[in-house]
């Protein structure tokens, strides 16, 4: 019953085998570590590429929105010039109506005086 278990390798085989798993795991754990380490310089690279992107956006977006100020700026400009030019319109419409009401009144009495003369005190 308590027969020896007899093994057929020698115990430096064993060890050998055993220091070759080590090695070769230890291998494989090297190359993990550098695909990691790649893998964490391409996200850090992909991460500087979009921080500059976004910034680049950033700036267009402010570019373009010193062009709106500016054009609201204008704009505020031509309305106040439009406020002005309708005031000047609307004088000149008065100023025109009142030469066109002093012609027609001018031109009826001269009408007057040429066909009726005695209606009119000289």
């Amino acid at each position: 019953m308590n027969e020896p278990i007899t093994v057929p390798y020698s115990l430096q085989e064993i060890l050998k085998r055993i220091e070759d798993k080590i090695d070769t795991n230890q291998k494989e754990i090297k190359q993990e570590i550098k695909d990691v380490r790649q893998d964490v310089k391409d996200i850090r690279q992909e991460i500087k590429d979009v921080k500059q992107e976004i910034k680049q956006e950033i700036q267009e977006i402010n570019t373009k929105l010193e062009k709106l100020n500016t054009v609201e700026v204008e704009l505020t400009e031509v309305k106040t010039e439009l406020k002005g030019i309708n005031k000047r319109l609307d004088s000149q419409e008065f100023l025109n109506r009142s030469v066109a009401v002093g012609f027609i009144l001018a031109f009826v009495s001269g009408f007057i005086k040429l066909f009726f003369p005695n209606l009119l005190p000289h």
